[in-house]
Parts: C-alpha cells; structure tokens; sequence
C-alpha cells in the first residue's frame, strides 16, 4: 500500500534519493545533493510544503509530486502553476504518478490556478505518457543546442566602447546577482512562460551548487547592459567522464541589442570554458524565438537534443 503525505525540510534526503534515481540517465542529469535539492524546492521562495507530496511504500520514499506556483507570475496576472513529478523507475505505471499529479492539480484549483503546466525531455518516455494521458498537450519545443566551431566562438571581440567583466558566481554580492536578475528579467519580458527572474534563486545557486559558474557583465559608459551565465558541469563531467559545459542564461538590455553585445557575451562564456578543458559548450533556446535561434545558429551551434513544454487548463 502506498502512503501519501507532504514534505518537511526533515525529508530532504527522502526527496533527493527520489529525485536521483528519477532523474538517473536524462541528458545532462547527474547526481544531486540533499544542498542542492533544496535549493531547488524546500528553500525556493516559492515552495509551500502544503503543496509538495512524498508517495511511500514500506516507509521507503518511492515518489515525489510538488505544484509550485510562482508568485512572480501570480503578481501579473497569470494564473499558472507548475507539476512537477519524479517516480522511482521501478514503482512506475502502478498508478503513482497519475496520484501526484491529480493532487498537484487540485492544489492548484484550491490556489485559483487556471492552468498547469509541465515539462519533458524527449528521452523521458514514462514522463510524456503520463502527462499524455493527465489530458496535457505539447506547446512548445526547446532544443539544446551544441557548438561546432568552438576555436571560432573564442576569436569574436566585444564591440568599441563595450568592456566586459567576469567572474566566479560564488565571489558575486547578493547586489551582483540582483543586477544579473534584473537584466534577465527585462530580456525575457513578454516572451513564452514569462516571470520575472528572483535573484535569491541563483543565490541559493550560488551557496549550494557543487558545479562551477561564473557570469559575465558587458558595460558600456559605466551602465551594465548586459549578462551571462556560464556553467563548468563538474559533477556531470566526473560522473560520465564528459568534456560539456553550459551557455545557461543571460540577456542584453533593451536599446543595446543587436550591436554584437550578445555574441560577445557568449563567446567569453564559451572561452572561459575552453580554458577549463571543456570540449562540448551548449545552450538552450525556444524554437519560436528565431532571433535567438538565428544568433545561435550564426555563432555556430546545432540542435543535438529537444525538450517539451506541456500545458493543460484547469477549469474551462
């Protein structure tokens, strides 16, 4: 028989064995820590544990639901959630998963949301049959793309009057960081799943992560105009003995676009890896963002992988 019942910060490690041997074997998923885990639920702004569930069977974890609902998107007027699901592979396709997920979505009616929303790499078969047969349908692809012209990429020059500044994630201020945030934050406004970006999330980032990241600002007359983060995916790289790295985030000011600022942003990113002994640099981009496809395709990257966003109404 299996028991359900939500979280407390008591079960992180409960949540991170489920989380692990979930996510075990998806493109760039590696091993995670109960620090890391909880950077990524328990302490997010946005957890409520009245929202998060732990199926068990025998007293063993076996299961993990949350509905998480950011209040930044709350605050403009999107009525939106997140199910998030994790299954043990053994304990799948007896009736679990579809349990969670009927419990993240009555939490979410009981919150006023009106539409739920979910995600999944092309590779998680178990995860888009079940939100196939929850009533979800595909809105959106994104693709990871990988660079093939790594030697090009580290020759391209930020443009006259632009200065660039790197460093370290974890040598940035809580002030740095809520600078990064609000940059991303602007670039993304108004495009797909839009909310604003909260800084205490790359903070917890920051505090936690056992991977190496560092940020890039580009300046220009003194005013930062732009930002980037990079991720040196240490642990991953260990655990399947990979060469990859990540062009993870970042955006350009509206009146500096389209001045080479980006590309700039990038290339010192993907730099910063190769000196690292990185062989593989990848970035990710909405298949209906073409101006960002086009860049990234410019700059010599190519769609390797695909990963799909799902939607599905609440209440009609």
């Amino acid at each position: 028989m299996v028991e359900y019942r939500n979280v407390s910060t008591a079960d992180l490690h409960r949540i991170t064995s489920v989380l692990n041997q979930s996510r075990k074997g998806i493109p760039f998923q590696r091993k995670m820590t109960a620090d890391e885990v909880a950077a990524e639920t328990v302490d997010d702004e946005d957890f409520d544990p009245s929202g998060a569930w732990l199926a068990l069977s025998g007293g063993k974890a076996i299961a993990y639901g949350e509905a998480f609902i950011a209040h930044g998107k709350l605050e403009l007027g999107k009525k939106e959630g997140y199910a998030k699901i994790e299954v043990s592979p053994e304990y799948r396709g007896n009736g679990v998963e579809e349990e969670l997920v009927r419990r993240a979505e009555s939490y979410m009616v009981g919150k006023g949301i009106m539409f739920a929303r979910a995600s999944s790499t092309a590779e998680d078969d178990w995860r888009i049959n079940l939100l196939r047969v929850s009533g979800y349908q595909m809105v959106r692809v994104f693709n990871s793309m990988l660079a093939k012209n790594v030697e090009n990429l580290v020759k391209i020059s930020p443009p006259e009057g632009c200065e660039l500044d790197g460093r370290l994630l974890t040598d940035c201020s809580d002030e740095e960081i809520e600078l990064f945030a609000d940059i991303v934050t602007e670039t993304f406004k108004g495009q797909f799943n839009y909310e604003p970006y909260p800084p205490s999330r790359l903070m917890n980032i920051r505090d936690t992560s056992q991977d190496t990241f560092r940020v890039t600002y580009a300046s220009v007359d003194g005013n930062c105009v732009g930002a980037f983060l990079t991720e040196d995916s240490m642990v991953l790289n260990r655990e399947r003995e990979k060469k990859e790295g990540w062009i993870l985030l970042g955006g350009v000011r509206e009146g500096h676009r389209g001045r080479g600022i980006g590309r700039a942003l990038i290339a010192d990113g993907v730099n910063w890896l190769v000196t690292r002994g990185i062989e593989n640099v990848y970035i990710g981009v909405d298949t209906e963002n073409p101006t960002a496809f086009g860049l990234y395709q410019s700059l010599g990257f190519e769609v390797q992988y695909r990963n799909m966003a799902y939607g599905k109404s609440l209440r009609c």
